[in-house]
């Protein structure tokens, strides 16, 4: 009888809604392909890096790029390949992922790294029959974002306003509790 939800604090920005409301929109068209990246710079002491904290780029930074891409397509990517790059025997440092979702057939493309070449990428490309959209951080978009969409000939980029995403998600969290309506994020 209790209130539980998964921490995914992104799923509270507006915008996650607002990508949604333009693929629903139908203006890039059938949806195809996403790209997703997520990878910073991580020191070897930091807890990713030990197994018994669950330490991993993918069960840390991976569940953002994945959660996104769910949230955005209302689907669950399945796992056609993956390719780790580790550090020891147990935690993968950099993880290349191809998927597929299941309802429209698009393929997804992942890559999450702690330590790899690339330092530094937080940047998701839909790419659908008639357009695209190009996201750049769209993990924290109230620091900073760019939602850019290509469709039609056209071009254009949004900010879509929005406070602290962990703010957000603690305010539904809590309104759950009082109204016991489910948080956007619930274990299922």
């Amino acid at each position: 009888g209790l209130i539980v939800a998964e921490a995914m604090h992104f799923r509270y920005h507006p915008l996650v809604d607002r990508v949604r409301d333009i693929i629903d929109a139908g203006e890039i068209g059938e949806l195809r392909h996403i790209d997703a990246s997520f990878s910073a710079l991580m020191p070897f002491n930091d807890f990713r890096f030990d197994y018994r904290l669950g330490g991993g780029g993918t069960i840390d930074m991976g569940c953002y790029p994945i959660g996104f891409v769910r949230a955005i397509s209302r689907d669950e990517p399945e796992v056609l390949s993956a390719r780790a790059g580790l550090h020891g025997q147990l935690i993968d440092r950099r993880m290349e992922a191809i998927m597929r979702l299941p309802k429209t057939g698009a393929s997804v493309t992942m890559f999450v790294g702690m330590r790899c070449r690339k330092l530094l990428s937080v940047s998701m490309r839909i790419e659908g029959s008639q357009g695209r959209i190009d996201i750049l951080n769209f993990i924290k978009p109230e620091v900073y974002h760019r939602l850019t969409v290509r469709a039609g000939g056209t071009k254009r980029t949004e900010r879509v306003p929005g406070g602290s995403t962990y703010r957000s998600q603690l305010a539904a969290f809590a309104e759950a509790v009082r109204t016991g309506v489910p948080p956007v994020t619930t274990i299922a």
